[in-house]
């Protein structure tokens, strides 16, 4: 990603988000300031956004009835940071219900029994219904496909400054439970696991854990697919 790519998507967020007055009153810092971060700006600054010319959101080649998927617009290396994984942030309690409703779809673990993100909601909570509009300069990695066979990516995260110190405390033999993370402070993404070439389907390996939580419809179009 370009430095004037990254300056857009700075301007973007800015526009989308709360006023820099609010933001230090709830405790929250700015893309600016992420991008900053020594522990996490390096990764973010690599993370594609819809509309930025490297990844694209199309129709799955898995057929109609798995949607749209993400696809690469340019060529990624083995490890390589792809886009983010970004949703409205929800409590572990919250997301157990939503569970319990069938309404499991696209919720990903961000802090184990703390927070979750639900991919089908912006950050608002508002529900997604036109991505393609609605998801310009966002990460679309809750669009990512699974299959297990031919997963070409996974799931993974970076904690910025606030979180890697708390997380370096517990190194050195401090108890700090996973309330004490801050969920803004921890980017969860998708990575590269080989080189993906340009005009691939994106695809990651859900895991066990997300399926159990699905209807059996799900599952049996789930086992389908492998």
């Amino acid at each position: 990603m370009s430095v004037e790519d990254l300056s857009g998507l700075v301007r973007r967020r800015r526009r989308r988000s709360r006023s820099p007055g609010d933001r230090r009153r709830r405790g929250e810092r700015s893309m600016a300031e992420q991008l900053a971060d020594p522990d996490c700006g390096a990764v973010i600054a690599q993370l594609e956004v819809l509309g930025g010319g490297s990844v694209e959101l199309r129709n799955s080649t898995l057929g109609a009835a798995a949607g749209l998927g993400v696809f690469a617009a340019r060529d990624f290396a083995a490890d390589e940071p792809i886009t983010r994984y970004e949703g409205e942030l929800v409590e572990y309690a919250e997301a157990r219900r939503r569970r319990a409703r069938d309404e499991a779809s696209h919720l990903r673990k961000h802090i184990p029994l703390t927070w979750t993100i639900d991919g089908t909601r912006l950050a608002d909570g508002t529900r997604i219904t036109r991505p393609a509009v609605e998801l310009r300069g966002a990460g679309i990695g809750a669009f990512c496909n699974h299959s297990r066979a031919a997963a070409n990516a996974v799931f993974d995260f970076v904690d910025c400054a606030p979180n890697a110190r708390l997380l370096r405390a517990i190194d050195r033999g401090r108890v700090v439970g996973a309330s004490e993370l801050d969920p803004r402070e921890r980017v969860s993404y998708i990575r590269a696991a080989r080189a993906i070439r340009a005009g691939e389907e994106v695809f990651v390996d859900y895991g066990d854990d997300y399926w159990a939580g699905q209807r059996p419809l799900a599952r049996a179009t789930e086992l389908a697919r492998r």
